[in-house]
C-alpha cells in the first residue's frame, strides 16, 4: 500500500489516489454509503462506511486481493492511557482505524535482528507499520 500515493483536489472535494499501473482513483468526499458498518483492526473495532464499489474493487485489483473494501471514519475512537503499553495517548488523541496510535515506525534493521532470534523470519506485517525505516543500527 505503500505505492499508493493519496491526495486531495484544490478543492478538496476528492481524494484522489494514484498507484503505478492504475488509472487514477477520485473518491467523493461527500458521497457515502449510508450504511455504518463495524470494522475490526485486530483487537480494537471502529464505525466506518464504504466509500463505493468502485474504490474498494480499484483497491482489490492493485493489491491482488478479492473483496477489499475501502472504509472511511464515521466516528474517530478518543485514546485513553493503559498502564499495560505506557503513557501512549495524551488527552483528546483521537484514531480511525488503528489499533493503539495513529503512527508505528518500524526498521528494518530491527526486524533482521529480531528475525535472528526465531527459526522462521518474522514478517513486517505483525507489526501493521505505518512507517518502514530502511538503513541504521537495530534498535535491539
Amino acid at each position: 500500500m505503500v505505492l499508493i500515493s493519496p491526495s486531495f483536489d484544490k478543492e478538496m472535494e476528492n481524494l484522489i489516489l494514484d498507484a503505478p499501473g492504475m488509472e487514477t482513483l477520485k473518491i467523493p468526499l461527500s458521497r457515502r454509503t449510508d450504511k455504518i458498518k463495524d470494522i475490526q483492526v485486530t483487537r480494537t473495532w471502529a464505525k466506518g462506511v464504504s466509500v463505493g464499489d468502485a474504490a474498494s474493487d480499484w483497491v482489490s485489483r492493485f493489491l491482488d486481493i478479492p473483496g477489499c473494501e475501502l472504509c472511511c471514519v464515521v466516528k474517530p475512537r478518543y485514546l485513553v492511557e493503559d498502564p499495560k503499553w505506557g503513557d501512549r495517548a495524551q488527552p483528546g488523541d483521537k484514531v480511525g482505524f488503528a489499533d493503539n496510535t495513529p503512527l508505528m515506525i518500524c526498521s528494518q534493521a530491527s526486524l533482521k535482528e529480531l528475525s535472528k532470534h526465531y527459526k522462521e523470519p518474522v514478517n513486517m506485517g505483525r507489526f501493521r507499520p505505518n512507517i518502514i525505516v530502511d538503513g541504521g543500527h537495530p534498535t535491539m
